[in-house]
């Protein structure tokens, strides 16, 4: 459980905050061996407030590091069709619009 700030950039679904946009997702939302639907989300955010959040809540991540160096956000679109694909590839995934 972690205090948030008025500036952290959430993820959220209807019920509340699922996530630390760029940083950390939460618990609600991992992926383990009895996960049987996956939403592919691709973002791309500032890596200015990508960093404070990082820092404020002290979760350095794997994520937050690729952001806060830039991420290219031509790419997104493209990159969420390769995990789609790969997951129909690999997975025995079933893509849904």
């Amino acid at each position: 459980e972690r205090t948030l700030d008025v500036e952290d950039l959430l993820i959220t679904d209807g019920s509340g905050a699922i996530g630390i946009a760029g940083v950390m997702g939460g618990a609600a939302t991992e992926v383990s061996d009895s996960t049987s639907n996956v939403l592919v989300e691709a973002a791309h955010f500032d890596e200015v407030s990508i960093g404070r959040s990082r820092r404020r809540h002290k979760l350095p991540s794997e994520a937050s590091k690729r952001f806060e160096r830039g991420v290219d956000w031509h790419v997104a679109d493209i990159a969420a069709q390769r995990v789609v694909d790969l997951l129909v590839e690999l997975a025995g995934g079933v893509a849904d619009q």
